[in-house]
């Protein structure tokens, strides 16, 4: 009944938005969720809808190979966890990376072995994916981490972390508690699927600079900023599994064309430098891994 109480709210919103002119709206974080990313009302609403889904996975997907890229990283042989592997932004990091690094770890609330999803994985994997349903046993596995959950809660602990080891936080609000940063600097965190949008400098408007400080916008609505820019007025990203790597490649190069990219890597107000990557070089190339 909640759910549907939303859900009306969400679409009154949206008939709000189409009285003043407004032709695509973006569902940002649970709004998206609460809608089954926008298949539950994109047939109740007089205007083109989309999650962002599809550019928030290609904006996780290529920050991933450049974070590999600033510290060094050869991608084909590290082990990388997907926390929320199952969900739609992380089932389609799942499929894509599997094929690149050494054994992928795949992590999500009841995620069983034996389903057409793993088979999936299983069939372009170099190793036999490693499943638990338990993120700090994941983690603990893992060179580099996707978090890609709706959860409210922190679901592992600076403990579970190995040094040296990239964190990438698709969650809002973020996944990754305030005291494993604050307590392990031989880690790096980042919030993942964000954006630089062009002519940042130019916007005069003080809380929206508030909002994404250092140009980095989320990217669900980066997804619709870039959709207007193609006179792409259109249900984008609706409903889960529909995400495909011919769209990640799409958006990501609609992006580019019109002057959006990745943004800088930052975590909760923090911008990183050329010096915190070195620094997780040097750990990296010092720490021998036992796991």
């Amino acid at each position: 009944e909640d759910k549907k109480i939303i859900q009306e709210k969400i679409i009154r919103l949206i008939y709000k938005a189409h009285r003043i002119g407004v032709k695509l709206v973006t569902l940002g974080s649970f709004t998206s969720i609460i809608t089954d990313q926008g298949k539950d009302i994109v047939n109740k609403v007089p205007i083109s809808i989309t999650s962002g889904n599809t550019y928030t996975a290609a904006l996780c997907l290529k920050s991933i190979f450049k974070v590999c890229d600033k510290v060094g990283i050869n991608i084909d042989t590290i082990k990388l966890g997907i926390i929320g592997a199952t969900g739609d932004i992380g089932s389609i990091c799942s499929r894509i990376l599997a094929r690149h690094v050494k054994n992928v770890i795949l992590c999500s609330r009841g995620i069983e072995k034996e389903t057409k999803f793993i088979s999936e994985i299983r069939k372009n994997a170099k190793e036999e994916p490693l499943i638990f349903s338990n993120a700090g046993e994941a983690a603990k596995k893992s060179d580099i981490i996707i978090c890609a959950t709706s959860s409210f809660n922190v679901l592992f602990h600076s403990n579970d972390v190995k040094p040296g080891t990239i964190i990438c936080d698709l969650s809002v609000p973020p996944n990754v508690g305030s005291n494993i940063i604050n307590s392990r600097k031989d880690i790096i965190v980042f919030e993942g699927g964000r954006a630089s949008i062009p002519s940042y400098d130019s916007i005069s408007n003080e809380t929206w600079k508030t909002l994404f400080p250092y140009n980095s916008v989320y990217g669900c609505l980066a997804e619709a900023l870039v959709l207007i820019c193609a006179k792409r007025i259109e249900n984008y990203s609706i409903g889960r599994g529909t995400i495909t790597e011919d769209k990640i490649n799409e958006i990501y190069n609609l992006g580019l064309k019109y002057g959006f990219d990745i943004a800088d890597f930052t975590y909760l107000n923090y911008a990183y430098t050329d010096k915190d990557f070195q620094n997780i070089r040097e750990i990296r190339s010092n720490h021998v891994d036992n796991c």
